[in-house]
């Protein structure tokens, strides 16, 4: 069975092939089915944001099985500013996940 991870993230893609190997379930990406528009990540959550991601690809992937994903860095107690789901953002338009992370 193959699964559409509803993601754009190569780091996510290796996580989720990781976790499924040994099954019989293959991990695909948009990319990988011929998708490459991703939907504007414009939900005030996580949640939110997941959700579009599932019905955006659902709708161009003819409702192929799908796996939406979202992440990001919260974090309580002492900082000024937690990214939460703005996190893919934090270190600007060019910057790598390592820039980010720093």
């Amino acid at each position: 069975m193959d699964i559409l991870l509803a993601s754009q993230n190569p780091g996510k893609l290796a996580e989720m092939r990781h976790l499924v190997r040994g099954l019989a379930i293959e991990v695909v990406s948009p990319g990988d089915v011929g998708i490459y528009e991703a939907p504007e990540e414009i939900g005030a959550s996580f949640l939110e944001n997941a959700r579009e991601k599932a019905r955006h690809y659902g709708r161009v992937s003819r409702d192929a099985w799908r796996s939406p994903t979202t992440s990001g860095l919260s974090v309580d107690g002492g900082w000024a500013v937690s990214p939460g789901i703005y996190s893919a953002r934090y270190g600007g338009p060019q910057a790598t996940d390592p820039d980010a992370i720093a």
